[in-house]
């Protein structure tokens, strides 16, 4: 029955190792946690009969310590500030680090789309940014209207009905973070 046990417990440790150095995402982090998690609770009840199983519980241990930290790197979240809260009225602070704007201003995420990722507000992602003194339209090529109009055609070049949002795209992809309405503009 021990011996079983044992088995199924490295199977599990085997298949969620394998699984998450294949696919890293948060999801499947998760799931792996979940399964180690209730792994481990079930190793520690027979640790009481059965003490060569600490082994396995500290091997459980460790896995669970690797991947919590690989997504805690890979997915920084935003909580709430709570533990030294220096407001006594209103709702909690939301804590979103420079670090973590300026990761979305330099990947060219929007105002709007930063706030859909951090789960808060497009105003607070507004009140955060004008904080640290970061601005999204610093970030935006210094292009003149002709230096624009020729990238434009140059780029639509071999394909005249590409539309706004493609031809943003592509001169993104050359290095141009140009506004919406300017290309919108240069394709008239």
């Amino acid at each position: 029955m021990v011996a079983q046990f044992v088995q199924r417990a490295k199977e599990i440790i085997l298949s969620c190792g394998r699984i998450v150095l294949g696919d890293q995402s948060r999801n499947v982090l998760d799931d792996s946690l979940l399964t180690l998690n209730s792994l481990l609770l079930n190793v520690r009840r027979m640790c009481t009969e059965h003490p060569r199983m600490e082994e396995l519980a500290n091997i459980i241990v460790r896995m669970i310590e690797s991947i919590e930290q690989h997504k805690n790197s890979s997915f920084p979240s935003v909580r709430f500030f709570s533990a030294n809260q220096q407001r006594t009225r209103g709702r909690p602070v939301y804590v979103i680090s420079r670090e973590q704007l300026e990761f979305f201003i330099e990947a060219g995420f929007t105002r709007r789309q930063m706030a859909d990722l951090l789960h808060v507000s497009d105003s607070s992602v507004k009140r955060r940014l004008r904080s640290f003194g970061l601005k999204l339209r610093q970030t935006y090529s210094v292009l003149s209207n002709n230096a624009l109009d020729d990238l434009v055609r140059e780029v639509t070049q071999g394909n005249p009905s590409l539309g706004q949002r493609m031809v943003q795209g592509l001169l993104q992809s050359r290095g141009h973070r140009v506004q919406r309405q300017r290309v919108a503009d240069s394709l008239i």
